[in-house]
């Protein structure tokens, strides 16, 4: 990636890739992200191009440099065509623009989506999540535990023993 956008941007998007791949990276196909600075559509294009870089993304929020916010291209031999679709067929990634807050600051991020359009959670989305579901499963054990205790005080004072055999 060419670390040109701001620190958080960068940071949401790495960190919500590494937390969701299953799989080491190696073998992935490369991706390139550009904004507004240099020369996000010409020189840098034709360089990630002959390196063999498979798609390449110009993320331009204040609409500097073209009249559409989120580019996607496609390398195509030597050379990128413009893509309609944020599907990354090759990474099995797709990105979307979102508008949230992410540390602390609310504003429209770019960032990667699975084939449903779902986001990726970042890192301490995730152990937040896992942290959430651990949560709601203590508290369902918990109500079981209570609903089988009053189904034994139940069966106890109907003189059943719900210990035997």
């Amino acid at each position: 990636m060419n670390n040109l956008f701001p620190e958080r941007q960068m940071r949401l998007l790495v960190d919500s890739l590494y937390a969701s791949w299953r799989e080491p990276g190696e073998g992935r196909p490369f991706v390139a992200m550009a904004n507004k600075e240099g020369k996000a559509l010409s020189d840098k294009l034709l360089d990630c191009a002959r390196i063999g870089v498979a798609y390449y993304i110009v993320y331009d929020p204040r609409t500097l440099i073209g009249e559409r916010p989120l580019r996607v291209f496609a390398r195509q031999g030597l050379r990128y065509t413009e893509m309609d679709a944020l599907w990354l067929d090759q990474v099995g990634l797709g990105l979307t623009l979102w508008e949230g807050e992410y540390e602390g600051m609310r504003q429209m991020w770019l960032h990667w989506c699975d084939a449903d359009g779902n986001l990726l959670f970042t890192g301490q989305e995730a152990a937040a999540e896992k942290e959430r579901q651990l949560l709601a499963e203590r508290a369902r054990a918990e109500q079981e535990r209570q609903r089988a205790a009053a189904l034994a005080a139940k069966l106890a004072a109907l003189g059943i023993d719900s210990e035997a055999e």
